[in-house]
């Protein structure tokens, strides 16, 4: 039994592995190619840079990669957070319940960029500290880092270490998804968004 129980941790390991570290350009410079979402006017993309805004009803919208299956990847992006004092946006690692926060948090009523926040069912942030704010340019490009190795992640905002946390909730594989938060007037841009599969 434990040998079959070893064969199959071994196929799941297999099934993520990418000896060739593939490293794949997310993000165009005119238009949504290679992601999807249900509301178009939400998202555009000029000259590299893609920008996210709310709906006039200012429903909640992700945009997806149209590539379900990331498992172990790093991904590495540049955020810039526009109008409003309460942007909330944040990035999806393989399934809704599984996100890193960019910007305010209504539940901790303070910034939360680059911490782990985990939706259903446990409802909250795992682990919190003060490392995020003391990195994050407010009027400025930020860069963020994210390593997804078998539901580990490990982030870095601007060169400084965030956060590493070991996900108990956490999917096998997935979409990549950037959250544009309901009931807010917002704005937050994307550049250079790449990912490496590990």
């Amino acid at each position: 039994m434990k040998k079959e129980i070893l064969i199959i941790a071994s196929l799941i390991l297999a099934s993520c592995s990418n000896n060739n570290k593939v490293h794949e350009i997310l993000l165009n410079q005119n238009d949504l190619e290679g992601w999807e979402t249900t509301c178009i006017e939400c998202w555009s993309v000029k000259d590299g840079v893609l920008t996210g805004r709310n709906s006039i009803d200012k429903v909640e919208d992700v945009l997806y990669t149209k590539k379900k299956d990331y498992c172990n990847f790093l991904l590495d992006l540049d955020f810039k957070m526009g109008v409003g004092k309460r942007v909330d946006s944040g990035i999806f690692l393989k399934s809704y319940n599984e996100q890193i926060q960019i910007g305010y948090s209504l539940s901790m009523k303070k910034d939360m960029t680059g911490f782990v926040y985990l939706d259903k069912p446990l409802h909250g942030y795992p682990v919190a500290n003060e490392f995020s704010t003391s990195s994050l340019k407010r009027n400025d490009w930020n860069n963020l880092k994210i390593e997804v190795i078998n539901n580990r992640y490990t982030i870095w905002l601007n060169g400084m270490e965030i956060m590493s946390y070991k996900s108990t909730t956490g999917v096998h594989n997935g979409a990549i998804g950037l959250q544009m938060h309901q009931n807010r007037t917002m704005e937050i841009k994307y550049k250079n968004i790449k990912v490496t599969e590990l």
